[in-house]
């Protein structure tokens, strides 16, 4: 077997079916065995175990060639806060070519060429007013996108963790992989994941972040929490926070197969793609979880939405791969239905999940 789209050779494959340099029945002694949950929690296995065919890369190499010395912050968001690919007049603005009227038209069309007998029924009108009312733009979105940091509104409503001083109590340590292991745990207790990284945050890597975001943001390596300036209209952030943590939560697939239709939404602007909408519930959920939490164990972090394309983080912690679907990034083992992201900084010291290669890079160099 020759190597094809992934790195994994003749050897590593019989190895992976348990036919390397021993036979099935060798294979079967070696298996481990835990004599109790400690065991098996302090083991290798206690995190996100990789399909036998991906095989973990070198920190800091993606698969493709990246020059760090050419790589410089970017544009974001055309308008303040808000991506232009949500909102049809800035659409129009950045890309003269469209048009939102044609493009409602030809998503009718391909409604009624993909289901010419599907007449959207009350539960399909029920369901997708649903979804809109919890999804994006409501309040359950607030916190998560109004001011994107620490300054919005919504924030004032929540209710914060009691740190360790407050209660008494000593603040959580544990070493760079337990703190991992504790995250991920975490992180899918509330939903996100199971695909849940880390990267470092350093002068490289801080490139990433948008040039002209809103609010205008500066680095500080005097502080520990993030703030916003009412006076100057900026936001602090503590360079302190090189933990990078990286996850999404899974997108619903069958309701994606339905696309477009009332059930699904067909437009983001209308009904709402369902599929996506709900999603950044669900993160908005996570990052105030998140958050408290780790001001709960006695540390520090601070998030934003439209700081930082999500890519980037993806697949410099191995939650995803690099692929040809735009700004998107494809996953192994989920393919493309990670939906929403979710990109905290914290000071809580991590181990470093490293770039991973199950093929997705080198599929998309030879799909026609």
């Amino acid at each position: 077997m020759s190597r094809f789209h992934s790195i994994m050779g003749r050897r590593d494959f019989m190895k992976a079916l348990g036919l390397g340099t021993v036979g099935l029945g060798a294979a079967a002694v070696s298996t481990p065995v835990f004599h109790d949950l400690d065991e098996l929690i302090s083991s290798p296995s206690a995190t996100l175990k990789q399909p036998w065919y991906v095989k973990n890369r070198e920190y800091g190499d993606i698969g493709i060639e990246l020059d760090w010395d050419l790589l410089k912050p970017r544009l974001g968001a055309l308008v303040p806060g808000f991506s232009p690919t949500w909102n049809n007049a800035a659409k129009e603005a950045a890309i003269p070519s469209f048009n939102a009227a044609a493009f409602d038209k030809a998503v009718d069309a391909k409604t009624k060429e993909l289901w010419p007998d599907y007449r959207p029924s009350t539960r399909d009108y029920a369901f997708a007013n649903a979804c809109s009312s919890a999804g994006i733009g409501s309040p359950f979105t607030d916190a998560a996108l109004e001011g994107n940091l620490f300054n919005g509104s919504a924030l004032k409503r929540i209710v914060k963790a009691p740190t360790p001083e407050e209660l008494g109590v000593p603040r959580w340590e544990g070493t760079p992989e337990e703190n991992q292991r504790m995250v991920r745990a975490a992180l899918t207790f509330i939903g996100m994941g199971p695909a849940v990284g880390c990267a470092e945050l350093n002068t490289k890597t801080k490139n990433f972040f948008y040039q002209n975001h809103y609010p205008e943001y500066v680095w500080d390596d005097n502080i520990t929490e993030t703030y916003y300036s009412e006076t100057e209209k900026i936001q602090y952030l503590p360079s302190s926070h090189r933990y990078v943590v990286v996850t999404n939560n899974m997108g619903t697939t069958e309701l994606g197969r339905r696309s477009p239709s009332v059930l699904t939404g067909s437009r983001l602007v209308n009904v709402g793609a369902h599929v996506e909408t709900i999603s950044y519930s669900r993160t908005q959920m996570a990052k105030v979880f998140f958050e408290q939490f780790i001001r709960g164990i006695g540390y520090h972090c601070f998030y934003s939405h439209t700081l930082q394309p999500a890519a980037a983080w993806a697949q410099l912690s191995g939650v995803g791969e690099h692929a040809r679907m735009g700004s998107m990034f494809v996953s192994p083992i989920y393919g493309c239905n990670l939906r929403t992201h979710m990109i905290v900084y914290t000071d809580l010291p991590q181990a470093y999940t490293p770039p991973t290669d199950g093929g997705v890079t080198k599929f998309c160099e030879t799909c026609g």
